[in-house]
């Protein structure tokens, strides 16, 4: 009976860490450790229309550092921060004309070696999918 309850606790443990929609269901590092690294844009999908655009031969990079500094290969840099457990804030320091100078994403994935994101407040969000470089 003991054995029963302590793995009924640690499966409801593990199960309710899932935080993001498409996983993963538990990690042993942290938001910030899984977010700091270089990460190649793979996949962009419009989540009205269900299109996708295969991008993983644009060599587009987004960095996130330890710090909160955030670099895009478009040479777009800026900080970036959690606004909660699924919400993602990047602020643009050199504000292009084509680019809002705020970002809210919805993160839907966040693993070691995969960040999905999806564009909040908008009327057709894309889904930017990413693996480290």
């Amino acid at each position: 009976m003991k054995k029963l309850l302590t793995y009924s606790v640690l499966v409801l443990i593990m199960f309710s860490c899932a935080k993001y929609e498409d996983g993963p269901e538990f990690s042993l590092l942290s938001r910030k450790r899984r977010i700091v690294n270089n990460w190649q844009l793979v996949m962009i999908e419009n989540t009205v229309t269900e299109a996708k655009w295969d991008t993983s031969l644009s060599k587009v990079v987004w960095g996130f550092e330890e710090t909160g500094a955030f670099w895009k290969s478009d040479n777009s840099t800026g900080i970036w921060e959690f606004l909660d457990e699924l919400t993602l804030k990047i602020s643009y320091d050199n504000e292009q004309e084509y680019m809002d100078s705020i970002e809210i994403f919805i993160i839907s994935r966040l693993a070691s070696k995969e960040l999905w994101l999806k564009e909040q407040d908008v009327a057709e969000p894309l889904k930017y999918q990413f693996s480290p470089v």
